[in-house]
């Protein structure tokens, strides 16, 4: 890359405001630096902590050592001390870090040429770059009271995003190692959009004063972290509302999930109220459906759970078949379409 090209990159990578869009342009940027050489790129696809790294691009040979393996797996599950760069028996690592954890890792080897040299430097540079706004990003996308995650994180998440964008490395060569491992586990390939409601919060803040109604959330939000999967996103929605991205998930699991959350809420013992009960509502994921559609749909299924007493669960299906809406058929499969 000239200077030039280099500076409008280093420029575009500071001035973004979306983590997959950042990652997205991090991973097209840095690819175009190594080109010239044999590199694997291992990815952190749900960029949780622990999560595995998984090979998502290849250029070259994929002969992959005992010891890269090692690394590899060492870092992933932060039993190995990460500096954003290292070299072992020739090969360079370069790390994307937020937070401790390691979420992207480049490995190649280069040649010993002042050229090379150079283009170390700067692939280095692009990588505090990199890390430094991811974790700028990281900063102000979470809720301040919960610590949860804000609804743009929930959006790209149900949009499909990950660690990037797949539409925006189209013309790629990406390994699908997230369908591949999907298949091997015969996960389902449907994700269940979730709305949760604290019933009548309204009046706690009224009763018990905004401090309390605070405590309250905090609690909430904690027993979301227990409750659902470290494959799951969780965000604070809007004020006593929430959001779960549940993926990976069955419509009969999701209802199992769900409830049990329910019943968990309603048990537990709340600072000053004792206890609180939720209202969910539900949807699941299906190809050619939008992000905008999907969360109307839950938001449309969780007004209803509002108006059938509080304290239950409500799916898309159930106010489909009442108000004779579309894919409201829970007899089909994700992904197949009632023509007749």
């Amino acid at each position: 890359m000239k200077w030039e090209k280099l500076h409008q990159a280093f420029d575009k990578m500071t001035k973004q405001t979306s983590i997959t869009q950042l990652n997205t342009l991090g991973l097209k940027f840095c690819r175009q630096i190594i080109s010239m050489y044999e590199y694997r790129i291992y990815i952190n696809q749900l960029m949780h902590n622990g999560d595995e790294l998984d090979l998502a691009f290849i250029n070259g040979k994929s002969d992959i050592s005992d010891n890269e393996s090692r690394i590899v797996k060492e870092m992933a599950l932060g039993r190995k001390s990460i500096p954003s760069h290292f070299e072992e028996q020739g090969v360079q690592y370069f790390c994307v870090l937020n937070e401790g954890s390691c979420f992207a890792l480049f490995a190649f080897k280069v040649g010993l040429e002042n050229a090379d040299i150079s283009r170390i430097n700067i692939f280095n540079t692009l990588i505090t770059i990199w890390t430094n706004q991811l974790s700028v990003l990281y900063f102000y996308q979470r809720d301040n009271l919960t610590g949860l995650f804000t609804p743009s994180i929930f959006s790209d998440a149900v949009n499909g995003n990950t660690f990037y964008s797949d539409q925006s490395l189209e013309d790629d060569s990406i390994i699908k190692v997230e369908q591949d491992r999907r298949d091997d586990l015969h996960l389902p390939s449907s994700h269940a959009v979730v709305l949760i409601d604290i019933d009548d919060f309204k009046r706690v803040n009224e009763r018990f004063g905004h401090s309390i109604g605070d405590e309250v959330l905090i609690k909430l939000a904690r027993l979301m972290e227990i409750s659902f999967r470290e494959s799951d996103l969780i965000c604070r929605f809007n004020g006593e509302q929430f959001a779960v991205l549940i993926r990976y998930v069955s419509k009969r699991s999701a209802e199992d999930i769900l409830e049990r959350f329910r019943l968990r809420v309603s048990e537990s013992n709340f600072p000053r109220i004792e206890t609180i009960t939720v209202s969910i509502g539900y949807t699941m994921t299906l190809p050619g459906i939008l992000t905008s559609e999907l969360i109307d749909r839950a938001t449309r299924s969780l007004n209803h759970a509002k108006e059938s007493g509080k304290n239950c669960i409500i799916s898309f299906d159930t106010v489909a078949k009442i108000h004779g809406d579309g894919f409201g058929n829970s007899m089909l499969e994700v992904g197949e379409i009632e023509l007749f």
